[in-house]
């Protein structure tokens, strides 16, 4: 009697260990896939840091992008400047 309770307490014991550990792989698994995910996230806002501050150095170092910016947005001119427009068209008429 006494031999079949030490085997079942055995047993038992055993299965136990192993559901833990296999609940302990499946956490650690987890964590590792979030943890891969969340360095990506980081590498990629990390990127876009380093772009955004290059920007930020650029604007506030160079007056020629300032300038470039206005002339394509907003079509500015400098005084005693001439804008050229070039009109294409599809209907020329051929002589």
């Amino acid at each position: 009697m006494t031999q079949t309770i030490r085997t079942l307490v055995l047993l038992f014991s055993a299965v136990y260990i192993g559901f833990l550990g296999l609940k302990n792989i499946y956490f650690y698994n987890k964590v590792l896939l979030e943890t891969h995910v969340l360095e990506k996230k980081f590498l990629e806002a990390k990127q876009k840091n380093r772009v955004y501050k290059q920007r930020l150095y650029l604007l506030k170092h160079q007056d020629a992008l300032w300038e470039m910016m206005a002339r394509k947005t907003f079509q500015f001119i400098l005084p005693g400047e001439i804008l050229y427009k070039i009109v294409y068209t599809d209907n020329i008429e051929k002589e």
